[in-house]
């Protein structure tokens, strides 16, 4: 049980980016992922907090009965993510940075 106190964050599919038309150019982007425990079993109903490392924005969702989270119509730019649940230790990953192509 001991394993299952940590709370892990996979980041499948971290960046979904595709280039616009000529007239129309995406400029942001979408995070997603799954939160799951050293076991890994999913996470329903983990809190997961994106933030701008640049600009300080963050965006507070909540993950699904499969675990997963997605947040699309981000901006450009480094975040961080953490997940947190209650009797599990918050996890964090940064240094994803959010680029175009």
């Amino acid at each position: 049980m001991i394993l299952r106190k940590w709370l892990l964050i996979g980041l499948g599919a971290v960046l979904l980016l595709t280039a616009g038309s000529a007239s129309a150019q995406l400029t942001g982007g979408t995070l997603s992922g799954v939160v799951h425990d050293a076991s890994g079993g999913v996470m329903p109903n983990a809190g997961v907090e994106i933030r701008n490392q640049e600009t300080g924005a963050t965006r507070t969702l909540t993950t699904d009965e499969r675990g997963r989270y997605q947040a699309p119509n981000l901006s450009l730019g480094s975040y961080s993510i953490t997940a947190q649940l209650a009797g599990f230790r918050a996890s964090v990953r940064s240094g994803i940075t959010l680029t175009v192509g």
